[in-house]
């Protein structure tokens, strides 16, 4: 899978990859709140947080990866303007 967010259209767009490596457009999902500016996937991939920045909230999303989806969570962080979203694993620090 690969994803995409669509800022103006505040969606996030979900694509197959083929065989041949050109893109499916599987779904054009709801972001959550307005201008997606960026997201990330937890480590595990279960999650995909996505940073709404003048939403003014990251929304958690859950990844389906039987239906190939996202779907929405009720877990929403409040945060001003949030644009960009980064994972810090413990035991990494300085490499």
């Amino acid at each position: 899978m690969l994803f995409a967010s669509n800022r103006g259209h505040d969606s996030i767009s979900v694509f197959n990859i083929k065989d041949d490596n050109s893109l499916e457009l599987l779904h054009c999902l709801p972001s959550g709140n307005s201008s997606p500016r960026d997201f990330a996937i937890d480590p595990e991939e279960k999650f995909m947080l996505i940073a709404n920045e003048t939403g003014n909230q990251v929304n958690v999303q859950k990844i389906n990866h039987e239906t190939k989806s996202i779907e929405p969570t009720s877990y929403l962080i409040s945060l001003y303007r949030p644009s960009c979203i980064q994972f810090w694993t413990l035991g990494n620090e300085g490499k």
